[in-house]
């Protein structure tokens, strides 16, 4: 499978196609297009390999490998003219381009991955005999799954970052709690 944006070969690719409109406080992203393509694809570890679905995931973390903000002024590329010609998506306007933006994020074959999710019966499990590693099961989304995460970032890496967040946001409220506290005593003096 190819990327859209970057014609990178991917087994993953999710796309977004927005427009920025208004201004000041009330400017807003006005999504046009927005689609998701994949492929089933096999993880590997020390334990085995296992098939991903990557659809539905969360992939916050995941390194956004393309994200292009166009304006008025700036040159749009070939790929980009060709996909919104394609999906009847207007980029022109009488004074030059619209302010638009493109993201795309793929997995490409053979990244090194993080996955987080429920396991479940793979779709093939039915017709193959075999019982070697874990050919009868799939990560994917499932209803009612409250956590699906893919990540190019290791567990380790994950968990050491959100620590620090939780961190700073405890001691960040400590303080403004204190410094409100300070404020309210200074009211009355």
């Amino acid at each position: 499978m190819i990327a859209l944006f970057s014609g990178k070969e991917c087994v993953y690719c999710r796309l977004s196609v927005g427009e920025w409109r208004g201004t000041g406080k009330r400017r807003h992203l006005k999504i046009h297009r927005q689609r998701e393509k994949g492929v089933l694809f096999n993880l590997e570890d020390d334990t085995g390999k296992v098939l991903i679905d990557a659809r539905g995931a969360d992939l916050t973390n995941l390194k956004r490998d393309i994200s292009i903000e166009l304006h008025e002024s700036g040159a749009m590329t070939d790929r980009l003219q060709t996909y919104c010609e394609k999906h009847n998506i207007e980029w022109k306007s009488a004074i030059g381009n619209r302010a638009m933006e493109f993201q795309e994020t793929f997995i490409e074959p053979g990244e090194d991955l993080y996955v987080m999710g429920t396991a479940q019966p793979s779709p093939n499990s039915g017709r193959s005999k075999k019982h070697i590693g874990h050919e009868k099961i799939m990560i994917g989304y499932a209803k009612g799954q409250r956590m699906f995460y893919i990540s190019d970032k290791s567990e380790k890496e994950i968990l050491h970052r959100s620590a620090y967040k939780s961190g700073f946001m405890v001691f960040g409220g400590i303080g403004l709690s204190a410094l409100g506290l300070f404020m309210i005593l200074v009211q009355f003096k």
